[in-house]
């Protein structure tokens, strides 16, 4: 199939680069599906084999939106004459593409080149794409799908419009043609296992093919979307809009789903959080929203999310998050990211703790009005990111308590105004056993936390990388002394800083990028002429040190920008590319 596309593409001279965009991820794809099928023998005995096998494609980046879904599936890959492509340059169907074909990407301008779909009667793959205005075109397509009932893929593709080089394939379908309702008959559609009609101008689909696999629907509002859709009990993709998802009643039945991008909890049968109870087989990312209308913990439990062992991130907000509820939800033990929003109490419950958290990669805490003590998240071993956000009613952070970090590498703090000081751990704090703390961090975002006025500043954070800082405390007074933190920093970026700090170029031994917005007392002592690697650089705002570039840098590009006292440092300050004086 590969081959094929290739020798038809070029054989074409095809010059439509959304076109050619399309066949490079198709090429891509089959690719990957030629490298499951080579570890995959299938064949029509082997059930449970099989699927495993399907499990992989979907599972694969280039297939996730374009399955091959056929049962009779072989490690070798199809041969040319199953595979056909017609292109916008061609004059006719009939001509160039034989009737036994298997595999057709059809690019369609009018109604008459859709007028000889019906000679096809061994199809398992249709892709189209393209511009046809009138109604009877999904009534040709009627046609040939009903003389084609092996058919295992259908997926109608876009030309011009969402643009094909800026979103992904599973947005990308749209065929720009009206149709009122669609299928007429569902029942020559039993084999299809990958449907794709985001986008399209179908006013009401009817009953959709009971063995579906795949479905996208992107596009389509609440009043388009069937709720016969909760009939697909094999269904195990299905990407909608969140709005229409939210009101397809009784989704619970559909025990098969792998992956839902939003759950959103409602009051009312059909709708409540115990829809959840019986998907097992999610994998990925699962987002349960609208906490605020579960009524109690036992109603949240119902949810039955410790059972959910393949869920690897789970996020988790409503208007208002109660304690109640986020007790009853409790996640498997292989969750590796967890986000929660809007959370409304003073502490956690008990299972967010690193015992019952203990494969956590990444951690989200964002909006808690009220809360005043962080769990213990330093003492999750295999934590690479924290971010917390909006936590004003935090002050202390007691350093043995909140833990010594082993493995964190990305740490941002967002908006803890009265947020007064973090202290160091003891030794016995740190998860490893070791005096390591934050020894693996790379970037540090802190951004306006103005209370703060003590920080842990400790050798081992020496591996930093990246430091952004915007309307710090005064805890940003000990940062000149930290000579080693600085030497290692290939990226600064200070904003919005009142306060009287006074450091040197000569400390930045490693620093590429620096970005100094508005900091009204930051001071370089010498300037900018001893930033030996330095690359980008934007000043805003910042008149002290306006005077200073101007003695010791001429504005450039790609040119000598600093006035060097001898040949060495001049070719060291060739470096700089782009300077911004604002």
């Amino acid at each position: 199939m590969v081959k094929a596309i290739s020798e038809a593409a070029d054989s074409r001279l095809i010059t439509n680069t959304n076109l050619l965009h399309w066949l490079m991820r198709l090429h891509a794809a089959a690719q990957e599906a030629k490298d499951v099928l080579d570890e995959f023998e299938v064949d029509g005995s082997n059930i449970a084999r099989k699927r495993k096998a399907s499990d992989l494609i979907l599972s694969s980046r280039s297939l996730k939106n374009l399955v091959i879904a056929d049962e009779s599936l072989k490690s070798n890959s199809v041969s040319l004459h199953q595979c056909f492509f017609h292109g916008e340059r061609s004059t006719g169907v009939s001509s160039l593409a034989p009737g036994n074909i298997r595999h057709l990407a059809l690019q369609v301008n009018s109604l008459e080149q859709c007028q000889e779909l019906h000679k096809y009667r061994n199809l398992r793959t249709l892709l189209i794409f393209g511009r046809c205005e009138s109604d009877a075109f999904f009534n040709l397509l009627d046609g040939m799908l009903e003389k084609s009932p092996s058919i295992r893929v259908l997926d109608l593709l876009i030309r011009g419009k969402p643009d094909l080089l800026d979103v992904d394939l599973h947005h990308l379908s749209y065929v720009k043609a009206p149709g009122k309702v669609w299928p007429k008959d569902a029942r020559p559609l039993r084999k299809l296992r990958f449907l794709d009609l985001s986008f399209t101008k179908i006013t009401k689909l009817k009953d959709l093919p009971t063995n579906l696999q795949v479905l996208h629907l992107r596009g389509y509002d609440a009043d388009r979307v069937p709720q016969s859709i909760t009939k697909l009990t094999n269904l195990r993709h299905l990407y909608v809009d969140g709005s229409a998802l939210s009101k397809i009643q009784s989704i619970g039945q559909q025990t098969e789903l792998q992956e839902l991008e939003s759950f959103i909890a409602r009051k009312g049968q059909g709708f409540m959080i115990r829809e959840l109870k019986n998907m097992r087989e999610f994998t990925g990312r699962l987002c349960i929203r609208g906490i605020e209308n579960i009524r109690s913990k036992d109603e949240a439990m119902e949810a039955r999310l410790m059972d959910k062992k393949h869920v690897g991130a789970l996020v988790i907000e409503g208007k208002r998050v109660p304690k109640f509820a986020l007790e009853g939800l409790q996640p498997h033990t292989n969750i590796q990211e967890l986000t929660i929003k809007f959370f409304q109490e003073q502490d956690f419950p008990d299972w967010v703790c690193p015992d019952n958290l203990v494969n956590l990669l990444q951690v989200n805490l964002e909006s808690y009005h009220f809360l005043s003590t962080i769990p213990p998240l330093g003492h999750l071993p295999l934590l690479k990111l924290l971010t917390l956000r909006k936590l004003p009613s935090v002050k202390h952070v007691n350093g043995t308590s909140f833990g010594g970090f082993p493995s964190l590498e990305e740490f941002e703090l967002h908006s803890m105004e009265k947020w007064e000081e973090w202290t160091e751990p003891d030794a016995a704090a740190h998860a490893d056993g070791s005096s390591l703390f934050l020894g693996y961090l790379r970037k540090l975002h802190l951004a306006y936390c103005p209370s703060l006025k003590r920080f842990p500043h400790h050798p081992c954070l020496s591996a930093l990388k990246e430091l952004k800082i915007s309307k710090p405390g005064s805890w940003i007074l000990a940062l000149p002394a930290c000579s080693q933190v600085l030497s290692s920093l290939i990226t600064l970026a200070v904003e919005y800083c009142n306060h009287n700090v006074v450091m040197s170029a000569q400390q930045f031994k490693s620093l590429e990028n620096i970005k100094l917005i508005k900091s009204e007392g930051l001071r370089l002592a010498d300037g900018f002429r001893y930033f030996s690697k330095l690359r980008s650089a934007r000043v805003e705002g910042r008149p002290q040190l306006l005077s200073a570039i101007t003695t010791s840098v001429s504005v450039g590009f790609g040119q000598d920008c600093c006035v060097a006292h001898d040949e060495k440092q001049q070719q060291e300050a060739s470096l700089l590319t782009q300077l911004d004086v604002w």
